[in-house]
């Protein structure tokens, strides 16, 4: 019974996260700007260090990696700081890979495996 009752009250926490990362998400403010919007509730929510999102570019082929830290030491703060580095080619299969669509897996970071650009 406890179980059930944490996994409601999960499921209700989850869909009220959702609702407020898709209303943070708006294209006037730019990409920085949105995915600080819609990643550090992410960050909140699970009390995480960072969050990661991965992206290839079917264009281009290029891989980058955007990762959500918070912006100071200072635990209270409530800003976010926004990276977005390009994958380096050798170390783009620990990031980009194919998996179950109902399962997540988990990757460690190496903060040496992507290099920033622009700011």
């Amino acid at each position: 019974m406890g179980y059930l009752a944490y996994a409601d009250k999960r499921h209700k926490a989850e869909r009220s996260l959702i609702a407020r990362v898709i209303g943070k998400a708006k294209a006037e403010f730019g990409l920085s700007r949105t995915l600080e919007g819609v990643l550090g509730p992410l960050l909140s929510f699970y009390d995480a260090e960072a969050v990661i999102v991965a992206v290839a570019d079917k264009l281009s082929g290029r891989a980058y990696l955007t990762e959500c830290n918070p912006a100071a030491e200072d635990t209270r703060s409530k800003f976010q700081k926004i990276v977005i580095g390009e994958i380096q080619l050798d170390e783009k299969n620990a990031f980009l890979f194919a998996a179950d669509g109902a399962r997540l897996a988990p990757v460690t970071i190496r903060r040496q495996a992507f290099q920033s650009v622009g700011g």
